[in-house]
């Protein structure tokens, strides 16, 4: 959550430097990392009833679906009305997390570290890059 929080705070100061294209570009990727896995996880419970479908894909949508997914599979919860296995669950999520967000987020923040001047750069854009540097290294 750490990540996510930081990708906002870092697009809220390129809004405030009137970077748009940075800002769009950071708020974007986040914005499509949470939505693929609120999709992701209404096909991934297709099987339920549709009240119990909206209810986790609502979940997604504020990221819960990597929590409920790990508790899934920590507590060897399988479930015969999804569509796979929380082991294959669990590392899509991750896989999502890292493919849509965070080496996207890393590569645009670090281009607008790269082609700004000293003064411009605010500490948040800093702590963002190690955040989804770091975050990506550890979901590896």
């Amino acid at each position: 959550y750490f990540d996510i929080i930081t990708d906002f705070l870092v697009s809220k100061s390129y809004y405030e430097a009137d970077k748009m294209v940075m800002a769009h570009s950071t708020a974007g990727f986040a914005l499509l990392a949470i939505m693929t896995q609120a999709l992701a996880t209404f096909f991934q419970y297709g099987r339920k009833p549709f009240r119990e479908r909206i209810a986790r894909t609502l979940a997604a949508l504020v990221g819960l679906a990597p929590i409920l997914e790990g508790r899934r599979l920590w507590m060897g919860v399988e479930d015969p009305d999804v569509i796979v296995s929380a082991p294959v669950a669990f590392a899509g999520m991750k896989a999502f997390e890292v493919c849509i967000e965070a080496v996207p987020e890393a590569v645009i923040q670090v281009s607008g570290l790269l082609s700004a001047s000293l003064d411009e750069i605010k500490m948040i854009q800093i702590v963002g890059v190690i955040s989804s540097v770091v975050c990506g290294a550890l979901i590896m």
